[in-house]
C-alpha cells in the first residue's frame, strides 16, 4: 500500500473517529440530562413507563459499550498506518483488498480470517 493510500485511510478513520466521539458525547450528554428520566410530578408512576425508561437506558450503554469498542478498533488501526502493518491481516498476514478497508477501514482482517473467527 503506498503513502498515499494510508493517507487516505487514515483520514477516513479520523473522520470516523470524531463522528463516534460526537456520538458518545450526545448519549452521554442525553443520559445524564435530567430531560430523559421519567418527571412523575408527584402521581405514581406507571409500570410500564419504568420499564420503557430501563429498556433506554440499557440501550443507551449497549450504543456507548459498541462505540467504546469501535473507536478502540479504530485506534488500533491508526497505530497499524504508523507502524507501516495497515492492510495486512493480523491473523495470516495477507493482504486485506481495498474494497474491504473502503466499507470496514479499522478492520484488522482478511475476509476469510474474519469469517473463520465469526463462526
Amino acid at each position: 500500500m503506498n503513502d498515499r493510500d494510508l493517507e487516505h485511510y487514515r483520514k477516513l478513520l479520523l473522520v470516523l473517529k470524531s463522528r463516534i466521539l460526537g456520538d458518545v458525547e450526545m448519549l452521554t450528554a442525553e443520559s445524564l440530562s435530567e430531560e430523559s428520566g421519567i418527571s412523575t410530578g408527584g402521581y405514581p408512576t406507571h409500570p410500564a413507563d419504568i420499564g420503557t425508561e430501563s429498556y433506554d437506558q440499557e440501550f443507551t450503554l449497549e450504543l456507548l459499550q459498541n462505540n467504546g469498542n469501535t473507536l478502540d478498533s479504530i485506534e488500533a488501526a491508526l497505530v497499524r498506518i504508523s507502524n507501516g502493518e495497515y492492510g495486512s491481516c493480523t491473523e495470516c498476514g495477507g493482504r486485506i483488498p481495498k474494497a474491504r478497508l473502503d466499507v470496514l477501514p479499522d478492520t484488522p482482517h482478511c475476509v476469510k480470517c474474519a469469517q473463520q473467527l465469526q463462526g
